[in-house]
């Protein structure tokens, strides 16, 4: 036999439920309680996962690919910059640092390799490990001649993977010569593919884009120009010279791929040339 008292507690609760949650509360005896557990544990016992199946297709499923990523004369902290040579037109290095680290943020993934040809920041150890610290990414340096941070004890070398004034590393079968600056004879200039395709790119920075750079585009152009024979390919052929500027402003501060490198030098020189003709 029920209880008063708990029968009037039991009503209570249900004109609470339907009086401020419009809900209609009805009490289960504990035998349509178990008819519903049953019927849980049929489905459950039904519904069949084969595990092993399972963790093989989570073991095999396809990673996304880490990018090799490039960029140079970043030069952290160097407010000189927005007003002379560069222009960058920031009204500071707190205003350009926090721009260059969202757009660096923005477009690389903490597993990206990010390389550096030189020159990353004008500032003391501390400082550098601040902004590293904010960067995502794997990232590595070519030393540049403004790299002064890198002899304060305060510096953390750590925080980059390696560090050295020049590198040759492999970028999907091709040969990448990085310096920070420009290498105009480098190792594996006149290697291509049987079709053509340039099998070495040499990336570099320093110049940025001063009458410097200019001199470059020049002995590029001429290079390229240049019919050549050899014991190889006794037919007449130009020289390959792919020197591309990673020059930081050329890709709006944004470290990309060096597919993307090679389309955005290509565009730049073909509007180079539109304006020398």
């Amino acid at each position: 036999m029920t209880n008063n008292k708990t029968g009037e507690k039991d009503c209570e609760k249900n004109d609470v439920l339907a009086n401020h949650f419009n809900v209609q509360a009805r009490l289960l005896s504990k035998e349509v309680i178990a008819d519903e557990a049953a019927k849980i544990d049929r489905f459950l016992a039904d519904w069949k996962v084969d595990t092993d199946e399972l963790k093989k297709k989570i073991r095999h499923r396809k990673k996304i690919p880490v990018r090799k990523l490039y960029i140079s004369d970043l030069h952290f902290y160097h407010d000189s910059l927005n007003h002379r040579m560069d222009l960058r037109g920031f009204s500071g290095y707190e205003e350009m640092n926090d721009h260059m680290v969202k757009q660096w943020n923005d477009h690389v993934t903490k597993k990206d390799e990010v390389y550096i040809l030189g020159n990353f920041a004008i500032s003391r150890g501390s400082a550098a490990n601040d902004i590293l610290s904010r960067l995502n990414g794997r990232k590595y340096l070519v030393e540049g001649n403004h790299d002064k941070f890198l002899n304060d004890r305060e510096f953390d070398r750590s925080l980059f993977q390696w560090i050295k004034p020049y590198a040759e590393i492999m970028d999907s079968k091709r040969r990448i010569i990085l310096s920070h600056y420009p290498v105009f004879c480098y190792k594996g200039q006149y290697r291509t593919t049987p079709g053509g395709d340039p099998l070495t790119y040499m990336l570099y920075g320093h110049v940025h884009d001063t009458h410097d750079e200019k001199l470059v585009n020049e002995f590029i152009r001429i290079t390229r120009s240049t019919v050549v024979t050899s014991r190889n390919k006794p037919e007449e052929h130009s020289i390959p010279c792919n020197m591309i500027n990673c020059f930081c402003m050329f890709s709006d501060y944004i470290p990309v791929t060096l597919d993307d490198w090679i389309r955005i030098d290509a565009g730049r020189r073909a509007k180079l040339n539109r304006q020398s003709n």
